[in-house]
């Protein structure tokens, strides 16, 4: 992910970035969270990291930024279909 100054869009550098994810339909997931870092990623402007969910569905989601100018959050709602694992890809010619 690539964070930016609203106002100048340069990057922000000095930042901690949160990303938490919740399962929407009930508490009986704890959630999942996840602290992106510059040293995971290949372009060392943007901050990379994995999630391993243990399932799909409705998932909350938040992301929250903290650096020595204030903090900032952002959250949605996402559906995830499920695992690349499970993937498969459709024969040549196969209607989907």
């Amino acid at each position: 992910m690539l964070v930016q100054n609203r106002d100048t869009q340069t990057p922000v550098l000095d930042g901690g970035v949160e990303i938490e994810m919740q399962l929407a339909q009930g508490a009986e997931a704890a959630p999942v969270k996840a602290f992106p870092s510059r040293n995971r990623a290949t372009n060392k402007l943007l901050a990379a990291t994995s999630l391993d969910l243990p399932r799909a569905g409705h998932w909350n989601l938040q992301i929250s930024l903290e650096n020595g100018k204030g903090t900032a959050s952002i959250a949605d709602q996402i559906h995830i279909l499920g695992t690349a694992s499970k993937w498969k890809h459709p024969e040549p010619g196969a209607q989907l």
